[in-house]
């Protein structure tokens, strides 16, 4: 598949909006799948990857 087909699709949150967006996928409000048990533990993941790298605060 041509990256142009889904370029358009693709976005970049920082900061708070990031933060924000995270808590929306997470908790399923804005979620593709309702309920989703997968995403929650990406999200785990993600974070002790990040605090093992040092790449999160407090």
């Amino acid at each position: 598949m041509p990256v142009e087909e889904f370029l358009g699709d693709l976005f970049q949150h920082s900061g708070a909006e990031a933060v924000g967006h995270l808590f929306r996928v997470c908790s399923s409000i804005d979620s593709m799948v309702l309920g989703e048990p997968q995403i929650v533990s990406q999200g785990k993941e993600a974070y002790r990857q990040a605090e093992a790298n040092e790449a999160c605060g407090r």
